[in-house]
Formats: structure tokens, C-alpha cells, sequence
């Protein structure tokens, strides 16, 4: 089974799941997930207003 990319957030640097992870935040999850949503949010955002912005020209 490929689970593709794999991000591990966890406060413990030497935390097991780090070994099979694609990328590490070292950090707490409950700070990191919100700013992650947000982030998401605003790119998906900006790929709107671009898509509708070319529609137009």
C-alpha cells in the first residue's frame, strides 16, 4: 500500500514516526494544523482568482 506523502508533526525530535516520514515538523500539532489549513486555504484561494482572472482575458 502507498500512502504517498507522509508528514509527521510531533513535539518529540526523536519520535519513532519521523523515521517513516516524507517531511518532520517538530512542533506541536494543535499550533502547526491550524496554520496549515490557513495556508492551504489561502493558495486554493489564490488558484480561484487566477483561474478566474485568465477566464476573463
Amino acid at each position: 500500500m502507498d500512502s504517498g506523502t507522509v508528514i509527521s508533526i510531533n513535539t518529540d525530535e526523536k519520535a519513532d514516526i519521523h523515521k517513516f516520514a516524507d517531511y518532520i515538523i517538530v512542533d506541536d500539532l494543535y499550533t502547526v494544523i491550524p496554520k496549515m489549513i490557513e495556508e492551504i486555504r489561502r493558495l486554493k484561494q489564490g488558484q480561484v482568482e487566477e483561474a478566474a482572472e485568465q477566464k476573463g482575458s
